[in-house]
């Protein structure tokens, strides 16, 4: 903050936080899943080739290299920066625990304002989520008149309740998992995982079939497939040990 009340002397806490710097294999780990979740929401989304004039492999190749790199030095600086401003505290593993800088000094204002924005944003966003989570409803449980005809719609009262169950469900998810951390970690370890690594390396060996089975792609493909797969057990095994400990 702009006071200092938070973090008194800036240089003290970044050559603290480089004392206390560490890598253990536990802390890689727990870190993939959250990394995932960030690279998902980030980098690595479909709208940003769309926008390309010229889609071809290079230029698709051109952005994801600089989101990619954008996005590491921005995470790396917020990072580092997030951890410095509490590391002359004595409790700062226990603020960094709460996984959210936000939540450590709620009663600032910047703090408020912030926390409010990010509530007015899922507010918005929840509605462009539920639209496609239907789309997929009617092409997995609508059948098609005909096949060169148009999708499946649902029904008025279909719309209604397949709307409401959604709702619902996300209602109940977020009674049981209220700390934005915990559901990043959830979401990187489970279908961010999916989506970004698991399933594109399946549909790729499906369609690379005829290339040898222990070509250097392949290779690489089992090796991220693998450590992916590990990462997110090992995280989903932590985190529910955790909860466990925590009642």
């Amino acid at each position: 903050m702009t006071d200092r009340s938070v973090t008194p002397d800036l240089g003290h806490s970044l050559e603290t936080a480089f004392k206390n710097f560490d890598i253990s294999v536990m802390g890689v780990f727990n870190s993939i899943p959250l990394v995932i979740f960030s690279f998902m929401y980030q980098t690595n989304i479909p709208m940003i080739y769309v926008e390309l004039e010229k889609k071809d492999l290079l230029h698709m190749w051109k952005v994801m290299r600089n989101g990619t790199i954008g996005a590491t030095i921005a995470y790396l600086l917020a990072g580092i920066f997030g951890y410095a401003t509490f590391a002359d505290y004595l409790d700062v593993d226990a603020r960094m625990e709460q996984q959210n800088i936000l939540k450590c000094y709620p009663n600032i204002t910047a703090n408020f304002v912030s926390l409010f924005g990010i509530l007015i944003v899922i507010l918005f966003a929840t509605p462009v989520t539920i639209l496609p989570c239907k789309d997929t409803v009617e092409e997995l449980f609508l059948k098609r008149v005909d096949e060169n005809g148009p999708p499946p719609k649902l029904t008025a009262k279909q719309n209604v309740l397949v709307t409401f169950i959604l709702v619902l469900v996300s209602f109940v998810l977020s009674l049981a998992i209220p700390n934005i951390g915990d559901a990043m970690t959830i979401l990187g370890a489970t279908t961010n995982s999916g989506i970004g690594f698991l399933l594109p390396i399946i549909y790729y060996l499906r369609m690379e079939h005829k290339a040898p089975r222990w070509s250097n792609k392949k290779v690489c493909a089992y090796f991220v497939f693998g450590l992916i797969c590990v990462c997110s057990v090992i995280e989903l095994g932590t985190f529910v040990m955790k909860k466990m400990d925590a009642k």
